[in-house]
């Protein structure tokens, strides 16, 4: 076993695994703090940071690279009541409006190659307003952005009030240096701002991974395998700074209101930590562990699961909290199942280590969707409404088949779809359609699409539904003719199985808009696993669209 804790603790870990060793012994490391900035002096630590000035003009970045429109100054970094704040100010000379922020980085002061780093933010908020704690390579050995990568830890533009991206930009080979990027977003639920609250973010950085949190909850992961080109196993520095306007999150308009401050109540680094079972001689990362459960919940769903994995093996939890309306019961020591009202909240737990001496609290951001109601079918067996060659073309194996799990009570009914995919990127299945009238409803959610599933693909595989007129979309226009995209994905079941075991019933959500000149449109086209070439079976039926329920004052209920 390997210790790192106080000469105290470490005799109470070994007898602990000495008098456990013919049983089932886990001894595990904690989690090291190896640096932090805790922002509780008066002024900044510049033993920690460099302070960046200008506008980027000096070092052959005008603009800062993105078009911004601010110049970062010293003046708008304060430190105070335990927290750094950077000010993004404006003023007006002559009919020129002029702004100011700042901008820190601790490079060849505080670079780190793996480990867990986090930083406890508040947001600003408003248009053109783009805050971000991100990290570039210290030494770029493989020569200059994007080709030695760059890590977006978190970033938000101002407009998007409830939504922060994480991001890695690579090239696509370092000969060449053509930029590409991996990138995800998290949201709150719509009425709720990051400008509100302090949150977590944070990141977990292995040699072959790369895992971005909100909150202690995993909501991305990119491995090596995953890009044509890891840049990331060298030191990298931090960033954090506040811009102002740039070609991402667009220009300050009327709306927007000045001052804005990122606030920063800490930024910390903690070491790998790994836990080794004498049964298996097994080792995985653990850190604090992973608050997983659904980020959109039904009205009034059932039985959802919340499970705090891979945590501090001694950890009690307490504090279980859920949306106000809604109730749970505890379903083990690490677990809860919910019940779920009508408000949209936050699912929190709080976990401690007697042995570490580390309290954490882990929560998720949960969106309770409207009521909806049943409206139509695009695909059920029980219409007929299924036949290949009718209005349907397919990539793969299309069938009709009895249903393989007629006893399951989410779907007993029979037939049903049966499609193998097609070892193709795109394999898709396309339905002509007559019956969306008004697209936009499906965009602004005010109708829904439903699936019924059962598949071998991985718990979190895509499926996405695209939304085309096909007399204007062809294989090679893309985006040209697809009005929308709406997505949803295999659904965990947080019993370690990588596959589900019986039927779901899932929701999509709207992705994106891609043809602006769309607005009518005539073939719904479903996409399993859209983007990689694998081969899975897939049983589905009731491909239906479903209706916002609105009571008499045309307000969702």
């Amino acid at each position: 076993c390997i210790f790192t804790q106080s000469p105290q603790t470490n005799m109470k870990l070994f007898l602990f695994c000495f008098g456990s060793l013919f049983l089932k012994c886990s001894c595990f490391e904690c989690p090291k703090l190896a640096w932090s900035d805790e922002f509780d002096n008066n002024e900044l630590n510049e033993k920690n940071w460099e302070i960046q000035l200008g506008d980027g003009c000096d070092i052959n970045l005008c603009g800062w690279g993105n078009n911004e429109w601010q110049t970062y100054a010293k003046d708008n970094i304060q430190v105070s009541n335990g927290a750094l704040q950077i000010v993004a100010k404006a003023s007006t000379e002559g009919n020129k409006k002029q702004f100011t922020s700042a901008r820190i980085r601790s490079i060849g002061k505080q670079d780190f190659l793996h480990g867990y780093f986090e930083a406890r933010v508040r947001l600003p908020i408003g248009q053109g307003i783009w805050p971000a704690f991100w990290m570039m390579p210290t030494k770029s050995i493989y020569g200059q952005w994007p080709r030695s990568g760059e890590i977006d830890i978190m970033e938000n533009i101002g407009k998007e009030h409830s939504t922060v991206h994480g991001t890695l930009h690579y090239s696509d080979d370092p000969s060449q240096g053509n930029q590409r990027y991996t990138t995800s977003y998290v949201n709150l639920w719509e009425n709720e701002k990051f400008s509100s609250h302090y949150h977590n973010f944070a990141l977990l950085k292995q040699p072959d991974s790369i895992a971005f949190y909100l909150d202690g909850s995993e909501y991305s992961k990119v491995t090596k395998n995953d890009v044509s080109h890891w840049p990331f196993e060298e030191e990298f520095h931090f960033i954090l700074n506040l811009a102002v306007g740039g070609l991402w999150p667009g220009y300050p308009d009327e709306t927007t209101q000045f001052p804005q401050v990122m606030e920063v109540d800490y930024i910390r680094v903690h070491t790998t930590a790994t836990s080794t079972s004498t049964a298996t001689n097994e080792s995985s990362t653990t850190m604090f562990g992973n608050f997983r459960g659904a980020r959109r919940a039904e009205y009034q769903e059932k039985n959802v699961i919340y499970v705090l994995q891979n945590g501090i093996e001694d950890y009690t939890y307490s504090n279980w909290s859920v949306p106000e309306g809604s109730s749970f019961v505890q379903t083990s020591n690490n677990s809860i199942a919910v019940d779920f009202a009508s408000s949209s909240g936050y699912v929190k737990v709080t976990a401690f280590s007697p042995t570490c001496n580390v309290t954490r609290t882990f929560s998720i951001a949960v969106s309770v969707n409207p009521p909806f109601a049943y409206d139509f079918s695009f695909v059920n067996t029980t219409f007929g409404q299924v036949d290949e060659g009718e209005g349907i073309q397919a990539s793969g194996t299309y069938e009709i088949v009895d249903n393989p799990l007629p006893e399951d009570f989410i779907h007993p009914s029979s037939p049903v779809v049966k499609y193998v995919t097609n070892p193709m990127p795109y394999d898709n299945i396309a339905y002509s359609t007559d019956a969306i009238s008004d697209v936009n409803e499906y965009v602004h959610a005010k109708r829904r699409f439903f699936i019924d599933i059962y598949t071998d693909a991985p718990v979190g595989t895509e499926l996405l539904i695209q939304l085309e007129d096909q007399s204007a979309a062809t294989p090679a226009n893309f985006p040209t003719g697809r009005h929308s995209r709406y997505r949803s994905r295999v659904p965990e079941s947080y019993d370690g199985e990588d596959t589900i075991k019986g039927w779901k019933r899932v929701a999509f959500h709207f992705v994106d808009q891609l043809d602006p000149n769309i607005e009518q449109v005539d073939s719904i086209v479903l996409m399993l696993d859209p983007g990689y070439a694998t081969m899975y079976t897939w049983y589905f039926d009731h491909l239906d669209s479903y209706l916002v329920v609105e009571d008499d004052k045309g307000e969702s209920s």
